[in-house]
C-alpha cells in the first residue's frame, strides 16, 4: 500500500518574531543586547525566548561558543535559508539584496564584526534621540533598495547614513568602518573615492540641504594617523579650503563613548 508524505507546517511567527527577521536583514548580523536595545524592550527572557523558537524553527542560525573563554559573549545571530525564504514571501526588499545573505553563514570574522559596530552605531543614535535633537539612520541595506532617497550612494558604498535634526537643522553624515584586514591600496581608494565625491556636489544635486559629514573608524590609532596623514595629501591635491569635513575615530573609542561622543578628529 502506497504511502503518503507528510509535511509539518512551521508555527506562525508573531509580529515580533517578523520584526527580528528584518532587523537581522537589515544588519546582517546582531545580538540579543542590540535587539534588547533596538526594540526598547525591559525584558531579556522574552526576546531570548523569540530567538530560540526563530532558532529551533531554522529561520536563523547563529555564531556561539559554549568554551568557557568564549561563554561571556553574547550569540551572533543571521538569516538562515527559512528565514530568507520567509522574508522574501511578506517582506519588500530587493531580491539581489536578499540574495546575499544566503552567504552570511560564511562570512569572515572582520565582516561580523563590522556588522555589529554598525549596530551599535544605530542603537547609539536611537538612544541619543531626545528632547530637541533626533537621529535618523539608513544602512546599506536600506539604501541598496532603488527606492531609497539615497539609492544614489550605492557606488560610493557607505556602511551607514545618518542625519541629526536640531531645531529645524539638519546635519547628514556618511560612516564607514575600516576593517583591519583591508589591505592599504584598497584604503587609500576608498578615501580617494570619498572625497572625489564630497568634491563633486553630487550630493547637493540629489538632497536639498548641506553637504554630509564623512566619518570614518579605524581599527587602530596607529591606523587613524595613516587615513589622515593620506586625505590630508587628497584634500591638498584638490585645494580643498575647508569647504569638505572628513572626521576619524578608533572603534574602541566607538564602544566606549559611541558614536556621538566627542571622540571624532579632523583631517
Amino acid at each position: 500500500m502506497p504511502t503518503t508524505k507528510t509535511t509539518t507546517s512551521k508555527p506562525k511567527l508573531t509580529p515580533r518574531q517578523q520584526q527580528i527577521l528584518h532587523l537581522i536583514y537589515r544588519y546582517r548580523f546582531i545580538t540579543r543586547p542590540q535587539l534588547q536595545a533596538l526594540f526598547e524592550h525591559k525584558d531579556k527572557k522574552q526576546i531570548g525566548l523569540w530567538l530560540k523558537q526563530l532558532r529551533e524553527q531554522e529561520y536563523i542560525g547563529w555564531i556561539y561558543s559554549d568554551h568557557f573563554t568564549e561563554k561571556t559573549k553574547p550569540a551572533i545571530y543571521y538569516l538562515d535559508t527559512p528565514g530568507i525564504g520567509f522574508l522574501r514571501t511578506v517582506g519588500n526588499m530587493p531580491p539581489g539584496q536578499l540574495r546575499t545573505r544566503y552567504r552570511d553563514k560564511a562570512r569572515s570574522d572582520s565582516f561580523v564584526a563590522r556588522c555589529l559596530l554598525i549596530a551599535d552605531c544605530c542603537a547609539d543614535l536611537m538612544m541619543q534621540s531626545v528632547f530637541d535633537t533626533t537621529y535618523s539612520t539608513h544602512v546599506e541595506a536600506d539604501y541598496r533598495d532603488p527606492e531609497s532617497k539615497y539609492h544614489f550612494l550605492a557606488k560610493l558604498g557607505p556602511h551607514l547614513v545618518f542625519t541629526k535634526t536640531k531645531d529645524n537643522s539638519t546635519q547628514p553624515y556618511l560612516l564607514s568602518v575600516i576593517d583591519s584586514t583591508l589591505p592599504r591600496y584598497r584604503v587609500r581608494k576608498l578615501l580617494k573615492n570619498y572625497v572625489e565625491f564630497l568634491d563633486s556636489g553630487e550630493w547637493t544635486d540629489e538632497i536639498d540641504g548641506p553637504s554630509p559629514i564623512a566619518l570614518f573608524i579605524c581599527p587602530t590609532k596607529a591606523d587613524m594617523i595613516y587615513v589622515k596623514r593620506r586625505t590630508r595629501k587628497l584634500l591638498e591635491d584638490i585645494m580643498s579650503e575647508g569647504e569638505i569635513h572628513i572626521r576619524f575615530a578608533v572603534a574602541n573609542q566607538i564602544k566606549v563613548h559611541g558614536v556621538t561622543g566627542k571622540i571624532w578628529e579632523e583631517a
